[in-house]
């Protein structure tokens, strides 16, 4: 693949903004990552906790944020670049996951790897939900002076 410039990627999909992904999928991780720290010192290791049903929530504003993030930087092809950053986010931070829980003795259990297959679908549908809410928006219609 030829390149389009610093942390551009060219070929037959048009040109890749890697930073732009990059960037949406590191908000929507830091996002995510603080509503788990938060959780996990409130749960104090209780997996039954009610704090840990703030998770699913901050996983929904999470990539949505990050999709808005990618799609507000590159807007030019704004669906491509949340979709990129929210799958990329989202397969970071469970093999993050993956490797602090082998870290900890845990296993790799199915349900790890049911959450990746299904979870990459939604956090990139998310994360164009995002985008469209950015690309609608009146700031991302209106022209520069």
């Amino acid at each position: 693949m030829a390149t389009g410039g610093p942390g551009h990627v060219t070929g037959r999909v048009s040109r890749l903004d890697l930073r732009s992904v990059v960037i949406g999928a590191a908000v929507a991780l830091g996002i995510l990552l603080a509503a788990v720290l938060i959780a996990r010192l409130i749960a104090a290791g209780d997996r039954e906790s009610d704090a840990l049903l703030v998770l699913p929530p901050a996983f929904l504003i999470a990539f949505f944020v990050g999709g808005r993030v990618a799609a507000t930087r590159a807007p030019e092809r704004g669906y491509t670049h949340a979709m990129a950053a929210g799958t990329l986010g989202l397969v970071v931070g469970v093999v993050a996951g993956m490797i602090e829980g082998l870290v900890a003795g845990r296993q790799i259990t199915a349900a790890s790897l049911f959450f990746l297959a299904i979870g990459i679908p939604l956090a990139a549908s998310i994360a164009l939900l995002g985008a469209a809410s950015a690309l609608r928006s009146p700031q991302s219609t209106k022209e520069s002076p």
